[in-house]
């Protein structure tokens, strides 16, 4: 299944369901970080819990792998920058550009 080339780590005895829900936190990330602006994992994670297609719950973790995962050829290879936000010591915010 292609669906499991895209996600590292996957455990292969995974159900069908946790094989969707992966799939689909890659895509919602790009949809939200699709405009360029530079946000936290929690604002992104904030973002994604208001698409009206969720109706579930993505832990800081999985929003960080998700956006890693977009920087992978199999994913478009996009770029991810990554910033110490202003006036913060550890608080680092990620923008994403799109590999069109």
């Amino acid at each position: 299944m292609k669906t499991h080339a895209s996600i590292d780590g996957l455990d292969p005895n995974a159900n069908h369901q946790t094989i969707q829900t992966l799939a689909s936190g890659i895509q919602l990330v790009r949809e939200v970080m699709r405009l360029g602006d530079w946000m936290t994992i929690g604002e992104v994670q904030e973002q994604v819990s208001r698409l009206p297609e969720v109706g579930q719950y993505y832990s800081e973790s999985c929003i960080g792998a998700r956006i890693r995962d977009q920087r992978k050829p199999r994913n478009g290879h996009h770029t991810v920058l990554r910033r110490l936000r202003a006036n913060s010591k550890n608080l680092f915010e990620y923008k994403l550009i799109l590999n069109d």
